[in-house]
């Protein structure tokens, strides 16, 4: 057996903690639901003492990337602990306060840390083990949407409370989720990383395997009950459509992309449990729309890309300069101060930050959020032009969460930190490519005009 050098031997052992994080991401519901639901609350935050794991590691084996990095991090860190301290000594609980910070702060370096450590066969394999995940993944959420709110599948988080419904009687299935929204932010990668297979050939994502995962998404999606589910695979798409800007050579594999979508959308339309809930989903985004005084695209899509932005400024002429308090937003915190796991704060995003830490620190955090989107549109669009799609793709499956994602929910703060950390590891990997073949290029420039001057 060949002798590791002890930096990939630190590196080796640091991913183990990763894919540990991964797969509790993934399963964290399901230990909330069915194994050990005595200890659900507990269960919320069991990848937080995971992820100081990950820093001490990466810290021991220098994988903490550039100290640059951090400034603004840190700077956003001090303040939100100086603001925790006054809404503590303003009748805030200080746990709420804490778990406020947590939210903001605690998961976010996982972001940089993991292109010092993930490699591109490892982000690939990352994608393989979540298509198999999402075979049998769509055989449980048809077998949640075919049984009652009190089935065992449909068992809460809550003690007494039940899954959100789609239509009617019918719950929207959660999977291995605590909520639906962990469905919808699972499938959406999943389709980004079909639209890479089938784009790119690699043995890691065999054909037979990016088809069958397609055809589990339509069959998710026809049972999910859920707009967020259909909108987040549009914007994926809408992400790929600049690649064939760029490399016309991928159209006719897109074309196959739609075909097989189509295909695996009609098989599903045919069997029972599919069609059923087909229909369902079109009940709720039909209701959903007249509720909101809107078509299919103004009621679901824009209503839900500009209702929160344009509510927040609503919320400042009605919260204190420096908020109500960290963590009150959350339901961790709306438990703790209330007895009940009832929402105290805005629903959406930017009024709920904004309803928290105040209209002055609350624009800074929105703000640093939009400022990292910018940093990675620049730097995936960079790889793109070199020819390197992944990190592209992937960014299409957290920039909503990454501007106006709902981090109060653990779920979707895992999901937003780890794949963001998987795309900015995409994203180096292709930029570094993309330098060296331009070296390259530089090199054999000069060799060429060295030559020509020898001959003259």
């Amino acid at each position: 057996m060949p002798m590791m050098a002890p930096n990939e031997g630190a590196r080796r052992r640091l991913l183990v903690l990763i894919w540990l994080y991964f797969w509790l991401l993934i399963l964290e519901g399901a230990l909330r639901k069915w194994v050990l639901p005595q200890f659900t609350d507990y269960l919320l935050v069991i990848r937080d003492p995971l992820v100081l794991l990950i820093y001490l590691q990466a810290s021991r084996g220098g994988f903490m990337g550039e100290t640059s990095r951090y400034i603004i991090f840190i700077f956003t860190g001090i303040t939100l602990v100086c603001q925790a301290l006054y809404h503590s000594t303003m009748g805030v609980h200080p746990i709420v306060t804490l778990y406020g910070v947590r939210t903001y702060l605690l998961h976010v370096p996982l972001i940089f840390i993991m292109p010092q450590v993930v490699r591109q066969s490892d982000i690939l394999k990352f994608a393989k083990w979540m298509m198999l995940a999402s075979l049998p993944m769509a055989v449980l959420l048809g077998a949640q949407y075919l049984s009652p709110s009190s089935s065992f599948l449909n068992a809460a988080t809550i003690e007494g409370g039940t899954q959100i419904t789609a239509a009617g009687d019918i719950i929207r299935p959660a999977g291995t989720f605590s909520f639906t929204t962990g469905v919808s932010s699972f499938y959406r990668t999943i389709f980004a990383f079909c639209l890479f297979g089938l784009m790119v050939k690699t043995p890691q994502l065999p054909r037979w395997l990016v088809l069958a995962s397609m055809f589990s998404i339509a069959a998710a999606a026809m049972v999910s009950g859920s707009r967020t589910f259909i909108m987040s695979c549009v914007l994926v798409l809408m992400f790929a459509l600049p690649m064939l800007t760029y490399f016309p050579r991928l159209v006719p594999k897109f074309m196959l992309f739609a075909l097989v979508g189509l295909l695996g959308f009609a098989v599903m339309y045919c069997l029972p449990t599919t069609h059923a809930g087909l229909e369902t989903l079109i009940e709720r985004w039909t209701g959903a729309a007249e509720a909101e005084k809107g078509s299919y695209v103004t009621g679901n899509w824009l209503g839900r890309v500009f209702a929160g932005p344009i509510e927040s400024f609503y919320w400042i002429d009605n919260t204190p300069i420096l908020g109500y308090g960290l963590g009150l937003g959350t339901n961790v915190g709306g438990k703790i101060m209330t007895g009940s796991a009832a929402m105290i704060a805005p629903e959406w995003e930017w009024a709920r930050i904004i309803f928290e830490a105040g209209p002055l620190i609350g624009f800074l955090l929105i703000g640093v959020r939009m400022f990292a989107a910018m940093v990675f549109i620049y730097y995936s669009w960079l790889g793109l032009r070199g020819g390197k799609f992944l990190g592209w793709l992937l960014l299409g499956t957290v920039i909503f969460d990454m501007t106006q994602g709902q981090i109060k929910q653990p779920t979707t703060l895992g999901f937003l930190c780890f794949f963001s950390g998987l795309a900015w590891a995409a994203m180096v990997t292709a930029i570094k490519r993309t330098s060296l073949t331009q070296n390259q290029i530089l090199r054999i420039r000069n060799r060429i005009k060295s030559q020509r001057e020898l001959a003259g």
